[in-house]
């Protein structure tokens, strides 16, 4: 069967009932004013159990909890007046129970149900019977009212609770009232340092974040600063890698233009060597050889190579010419000589060999000339990547500064921010300790309140 629950609020039942309350086929909670009003129960149609809690006035003013103190003893009054109205017309079915003087194992070992929470103990509360006294004296209509309840209520042990065997006000409760209007009087100065200590708790909030976007500004900064070190560093590494590619290259060309001025002083020689053998051509081949050595300086002149030796190869067939003619003229004058063959011969060795050396000199023409390009590109290039390395040593050394600055200012944040965090946490013991104090305050000044609003009513 149910058992219908009433009296106290749903959140206090189940604190005293406990998990059980859960339960929908054996209790259903419902509010004090329904239960009062409910039509069923009251004509008997419906045949559900019915349990009532109760409390003492002074037993939840002494918890603290209400803040109407006047509005919650009237509606106490009028609900505790509707209830033993009730307690007549439906007699057994309708259980009233004290909880703060019965335990809930009792009440359900009363309604046949297993408990299964922990086990509860009643104590007694200091306060609540020193204010017991004070409504002894200041509004005994509550307390005629409540020994109506408890003599219309359910015991298992003991007595019901009446002025005449009511606990004794002790010196414990009186101290904890009077330290109750001793915080209510408190209060307001405890407020005041609460609120600056909020105040300076604020402000130094404040200056901690702004300290920490600083922190992150300069963070953020140092970092983009290490980007770009690290990417000069890198471009660094790519012009040395270039210029290293450039220096081989021309050390490359160097060789070449070195075997191409061995080649031609072996040219040199060989013309000379031609040169040696016949004296009436000597001024020719001296010619000759004043027209290699001047090849050879035009050579040298990178920019003026091709002119020079297109000149040069013309002044040579020019040369040619003129000893092809002297030949012919040596030829007739002197037909049935053997020096003259002689010469003859020569003449034309000499002649083959010319055209071997303007062909070699046309050959290494154009391969200096795409030296001369080649190494006057490499130059340009090695010019600019010099100039970039230089650049980015001066931008490396800039921000190589720029961050030990940097590391350095950071340092000095983090340090201040130390200084603030211990600061906050000092600030923060501080005001747990006021908030601590604070709670108690306001517990027990609420609790004085209540004591005092009632005791002003009822004088």
């Amino acid at each position: 069967m149910q058992t219908l629950l009433s009296g106290l609020s749903e959140q206090a039942s189940r604190a005293y009932v406990g998990a059980s309350l859960d339960d929908t086929f054996s209790f259903q909670w419902k509010p004090a004013a329904q239960l009062i009003a409910d039509s069923d129960l009251t004509n008997g149609t419906v045949s559900r159990h019915a349990v009532w809690f109760y409390r003492a006035p002074w037993h939840w003013l002494a918890d603290g909890t209400t803040v109407d103190v006047m509005a919650a003893l009237q509606q106490w009054q009028t609900e505790q007046r509707a209830v033993l109205q009730l307690r007549r017309t439906l007699r057994q079915r309708l259980t009233l129970v004290n909880i703060d003087r019965v335990t809930p194992q009792a009440l359900f070992e009363r309604l046949g149900l297993a408990y299964n929470d922990q086990p509860v103990q009643l104590f007694a509360d200091p306060l609540a019977a020193t204010l017991a006294g004070v409504f002894e004296q200041m509004a005994p209509e509550i307390w005629t009212l409540y020994e109506a309840l408890e003599a219309a209520a359910w015991l298992p042990n003991g007595e019901p609770e009446f002025r005449s065997n009511r606990p004794l006000p002790t010196t414990t409760g009186l101290i904890e009232l009077l330290d109750l209007i001793h915080a209510g009087r408190q209060l307001p100065n405890a407020q005041l340092q609460l609120h600056e200590r909020e105040r300076a708790i604020t402000s130094l909030r404040r200056e901690t974040e702004q300290s920490r976007n600083a922190q992150q500004s300069r963070h953020d900064e140092r970092e983009q600063v290490l980007s770009q070190l690290h990417r000069a560093q890198q471009a660094l590494a790519d012009r040395e890698a270039e210029s290293q590619l450039l220096k081989d290259q021309h050390s490359s060309l160097q060789k070449q233009l070195a075997q191409a001025q061995t080649d031609k002083q072996q040219a040199i020689q060989a013309l000379s060597a031609a040169s040696v053998g016949s004296k009436p051509l000597a001024e020719e081949n001296q010619l000759l050889l004043a027209q290699l050595h001047d090849v050879q300086a035009e050579l040298e002149k990178r920019h003026q190579a091709g002119l020079a030796l297109e000149q040069q190869v013309a002044a040579l067939k020019l040369e040619a010419a003129q000893a092809r003619a002297t030949q012919q003229k040596a030829q007739q004058a002197h037909a049935d000589s053997s020096v003259a063959q002689r010469y003859k011969e020569e003449s034309e060795l000499l002649l083959a060999q010319l055209h071997e050396v303007q062909e070699e000199l046309e050959k290494r023409h154009l391969e200096t000339q795409g030296f001369n390009d080649r190494y006057a590109k490499l130059k340009k290039e090695l010019d600019q990547t010099l100039a970039a390395q230089q650049q980015s040593s001066a931008d490396l050394a800039g921000a190589t500064a720029n961050a030990q600055a940097l590391g350095e200012e950071n340092e000095l944040l983090l340090s201040q921010l130390h200084l603030v965090q211990e600061e906050l946490e000092n600030y923060y013991l501080a005001n747990r300790e006021i908030l601590a104090a604070m709670d108690q305050s306001n517990h027990t000044l609420h609790r004085a309140r209540k004591v005092m609003s009632r005791v002003a009513a009822n004088v």
